[in-house]
């Protein structure tokens, strides 16, 4: 079971009265002009937008603070070119006037959830290494589910995983800088 987070920033940016949602994406920005008056220097990979109800006719900016996966560390996304470089550097985000938090449901969160959800983590299985390797064979073997292992080692491998805080897996993949803590740190904040 996975979850993101969102940060909704309320902008600054001058209104224009779009009907739909406006979408800046990943390779690029769009040829209206009025798209790229709106980003106003802003980065990549986030959607700016204006709801009627819900924002009160605002406009705000979407970024994406990570993912909660079961089992894993909270990939927690950092943004270097607007100063988000850390945990704390997204508490003091949330603290802004205008900052509202949502999971990819829809459902408006507090800070402190947020950071339940990215420091109040453990592992989601009792289950011992060994015990978990037998139980992915037996899957992969019965159902044809997967591959089979011959080590948890192997297993975390080609899972980019390695051992991480209270039993969770670390991100290994490359695109991920570990923490002390039961997240680790990603400027790729294009996955969902």
């Amino acid at each position: 079971m996975g979850t993101n987070l969102y940060a909704h920033i309320k902008a600054t940016y001058k209104r224009y009265d779009y009907e739909d949602p406006v979408s800046v994406m990943y390779d690029g920005l769009d040829d209206d002009p009025k798209v790229e008056e709106l980003t106003n220097g802003y980065v990549w990979n986030h959607t700016y937008y204006k709801t009627l109800e819900d924002l009160d006719k605002e406009y705000y900016h979407v970024l994406h603070i990570g993912k909660s996966s079961a089992g894993w560390h909270f990939s927690l996304c950092i943004y270097p070119a607007i100063g988000i470089n850390s945990l704390d550097d997204w508490k003091k985000v949330w603290a802004s006037k205008g900052c509202k938090l949502f999971t990819e449901y829809g459902d408006e969160i507090t800070p402190e959830e947020a950071l339940k959800y990215i420091v109040d983590r453990k592992s989601w299985s009792n289950k011992t290494e060994a015990e978990m390797l037998e139980a992915n064979n037996e899957m992969a073997k019965e159902y044809g589910i997967g591959r089979v292992y011959e080590s948890y080692d192997g297993y975390m491998a080609a899972n980019h995983a390695k051992r991480g805080r209270d039993g969770l897996w670390a991100h290994n993949d490359g695109r991920h800088k570990l923490t002390d803590g039961t997240y680790d740190l990603t400027e790729d904040a294009n996955f969902w």
